[in-house]
């Protein structure tokens, strides 16, 4: 049940109407802005902010989720973080990292931000989370084309790709495992799943060589790729997307966007659209917006 609030308060959100995506902090940064546009594409309504105490000073009418970004170890105030969350008592919150946010729970970051440990999520884990915990603010459900049929894993050893192959067998799907000399013996399979046992840190033209590898011949189209790995950086994320890898799953690795992808379902992160015309600056301590990034911030904002 929302909690009853005055009139100077934030509009509590009723269970069947689409709720209030409030987004605090940096929307720019290049570990950031994927994930901000996924965000803009998706939710019925859009209320960015600049920094918590923004947000307190402007409150959004029916709130029912809350993105904080952290992109370096400076610490937020926590008491205007609990008078953020207590504002909006029927709102879930996390804390996105940057790169330089500083280690999860480690010396320099934020401590307890609620009483019940609002979740930190590294900036390459917001495609896992995203999709699902979009819902109640009105997110589309993707359209279903058919579960895939078949699945190739590509690790370098059969360890390394037997918990993919018994995700796939799990919902029916048939899986192939094989090395990285045998995807250009492979054909007709729906979906890839590439391991980074078997691809290390590959540039560009490499990923697109072995994405093209999996096509019929004569045809443009191919199987839908993903790619596991271990913390990747912002610049590995680029080449294996340039290529045509459709979503990368930082590990250990969620199953439900592997799942996604197996029911033609899955959601990416929009890497393949034009960037957004926001126009933020960072002068030294100071961030200024210009006024043609203020009105399209209106446009998507709607304010209590």
């Amino acid at each position: 049940m929302v909690k009853e609030v005055n009139r100077s308060s934030p509009v509590g959100p009723s269970d069947s109407v689409p709720g209030t995506l409030m987004w605090v902090g940096d929307r720019e940064l290049d570990e950031f802005v994927e994930a901000y546009r996924f965000c803009e594409c998706r939710v019925s309504q859009l209320a960015w902010r600049r920094d918590v105490d923004d947000a307190l000073r402007r409150p959004a009418a029916a709130v029912r989720r809350i993105v904080v970004t952290r992109p370096t170890r400076r610490v937020t105030d926590d008491r205007q973080l609990r008078q953020l969350f207590d504002a909006y008592p029927a709102a879930s919150a996390f804390e996105l990292l940057g790169p330089l946010g500083g280690p999860l729970g480690g010396a320099g970051s934020s401590r307890a931000m609620r009483p019940d440990d609002t979740p930190r999520v590294p900036w390459h884990r917001a495609n896992q989370i995203l999709p699902a915990w979009l819902d109640p603010c009105g997110a589309p459900k993707p359209a279903d084309s058919g579960t895939a049929r078949s699945v190739a894993v590509v690790a370098a050893t059969l360890a390394a790709a037997e918990p993919l192959i018994d995700l796939a067998a799990s919902v029916g799907v048939v899986a192939a495992w094989c090395r990285r000399g045998d995807t250009f013996r492979l054909r007709n399979v729906d979906v890839v799943w590439w391991d980074d046992s078997a691809t290390g840190e590959m540039p560009r033209d490499e990923w697109a060589t072995r994405v093209t590898s999996f096509r019929r011949r004569g045809s443009r189209f191919g199987p839908r790729h993903a790619w596991l790995v271990t913390t990747p950086h912002i610049e590995q994320c680029r080449a294996a997307y340039d290529a045509g890898v459709e979503l990368v799953v930082t590990k250990p690795a969620r199953i439900e966007p592997l799942l996604r992808m197996l029911r033609n379902d899955a959601e990416p992160l929009p890497h393949d659209r034009p960037s957004s015309p926001v126009t933020e600056r960072t002068v030294g301590a100071e961030t200024r917006t210009d006024s043609a990034a203020e009105a399209r911030s209106a446009s998507t904002t709607r304010a209590a």
